[in-house]
C-alpha cells in the first residue's frame, strides 16, 4: 500500500498540465497538496493540536510536540512581519498584550471568537 501511494504521488506531481505545459510540482497555483483529507491542517488549528504539548505519548490526534509548536509561533511572526505593515503588527500585539520583544502568541481555539479579523485572517493567512 505505501509503494502505491508512493506511485500515486509520483504520477500526481510529475503530471504535465496541458495548459501551461509544467508539471503540477512546478505549478505556482498548488501550494500544497493534502494526500489524507483526515490529516488537515486547518483542522488541526482548530482542534487543539497545534498548541503544543509533551505531556503524553504522540499519536496522530495528538498535539505536536512544544518545540514544533514554537517553531510554528516564530515562523507566524516573521510572517506577520513581512506580509503585514507595522501598525498591523502593532494591534495585533496589543491585542494579545505582548511587548515589542516578545514574540506573538499564535490564537487557540477559544481565542478564535474574541480576536479581531485582523489577527484571526493573519494567523489564517500565514
Amino acid at each position: 500500500m505505501i509503494e502505491l501511494q508512493h506511485e500515486f504521488t509520483r504520477n500526481l506531481l510529475t503530471h504535465k498540465n496541458p495548459y501551461t505545459g509544467n508539471e503540477y510540482r512546478h505549478e505556482p497555483a498548488i501550494i500544497s497538496i493534502e494526500m489524507l483529507n483526515e490529516n488537515s491542517l486547518l483542522e488541526a488549528w482548530c482542534q487543539w493540536r497545534l498548541v503544543g504539548r509533551d505531556d503524553k505519548a504522540g499519536d496522530t490526534w495528538s498535539p505536536i510536540p512544544l518545540s514544533y509548536a514554537n517553531e510554528l509561533t516564530e515562523q507566524f511572526n516573521a510572517w506577520l512581519a513581512t506580509n503585514r505593515a507595522p501598525e498591523q503588527v502593532a494591534a495585533i500585539r496589543q491585542e494579545a498584550k505582548v511587548g515589542t520583544d516578545a514574540l506573538i502568541p499564535r490564537l487557540a481555539p477559544h481565542d478564535f471568537t474574541n480576536a479581531t479579523a485582523l489577527r484571526f485572517h493573519s494567523e489564517a493567512e500565514s
